[in-house]
């Protein structure tokens, strides 16, 4: 896994959000849907929010769902 998708997932597992603009103003990656997939491919579950900016752009809204812990 690169670098850029372990500081990704590590944001997303402190239960922090990522858009795209946080990816790049944290990362300087302008690919995080790209990232994300692989991160979904490497078995993390990744939840995707589309929402609507006030100029009416949409974007996407990335979370990482919360573990069950097993005993």
């Amino acid at each position: 896994m690169t670098t850029t998708r372990n500081l990704i997932l590590e944001h997303l597992r402190q239960g922090k959000a990522i858009t795209g603009l946080v990816a790049f103003e944290l990362f300087r990656t302008l690919s995080l849907p790209q990232h994300i997939a692989a991160l979904r491919g490497y078995g993390n579950d990744i939840d995707t929010e589309i929402c609507k900016a006030p100029s009416g752009k949409t974007y996407a809204r990335y979370t990482l769902k919360k573990q069950r812990r097993t005993k």
